[in-house]
């Protein structure tokens, strides 16, 4: 082997283990960048699961949330349905009432609703036909009159006095009094409500 042979071998020897220790170097290295990479990989995947887990209970609490908001409506809405249902009831009641109860009830708004003043009392045409003698003496005791014209109300009676009318037909009655009216008729068919508010 001449000289030239000798140094080819020696670079070609060194090269090998230049070659061989870079190699190992460069395994090394895959190795811990694999492990890093699989470390970083089971961290990402243990924060994106526990950010579906949030993601996932964040929406089941608006969904119940708004399920809750949702059935509050619905049960306010047949709570309001049954308060106007007894409403109407109560209404018609009055509207069916004996002759003798019917008056005796709207004596009982006029006592509430006369004033000292004389003045006139009118009558639908059906309550000016069947008028009790006792509401007669109701309507004189106050100081008003009977009128003769029969006025277009459904039930009740209009009070004037000269320029002025107080609308004391049932229909209104129940109208300027409904907040009031539902708050009672609320009380009775919801009494739960009423228990819960006072604790």
């Amino acid at each position: 082997m001449n000289g030239l042979e000798q140094i080819l071998e020696g670079i070609l020897a060194d090269a090998n283990q230049v070659a061989s220790k870079t190699l190992d170097e460069a395994e090394q290295y895959a190795t811990q960048v694999r492990a890093i990479a699989e470390s970083d990989a089971a961290t990402m995947q243990k924060d994106a699961a526990s950010q579906a887990d949030a993601a996932y209970h964040r929406v089941l609490v608006r969904q119940s949330s708004a399920n809750d908001v949702l059935t509050r409506r619905i049960l306010l809405q047949e709570k309001q349905k049954c308060i106007t249902t007894a409403l109407n009831k109560a209404y018609q009641t009055i509207l069916e009432m004996s002759d003798t109860a019917y008056f005796n009830f709207l004596e009982t708004i006029l006592q509430a609703y006369a004033s000292d003043i004389s003045g006139e009392l009118q009558l639908n045409a059906t309550d000016l036909a069947r008028v009790t003698p006792d509401f007669k003496k109701a309507i004189k005791k106050h100081n008003l009159t009977l009128s003769k014209t029969p006025i277009k109300i459904d039930s009740g009676f209009l009070l004037r006095y000269g320029e002025i009318t107080e609308n004391c037909s049932i229909q209104e009655l129940f109208r300027v009094g409904k907040d009031r009216l539902q708050d009672v008729v609320r009380a009775v068919l919801f009494p739960q409500e009423n228990a819960d508010e006072r604790k």
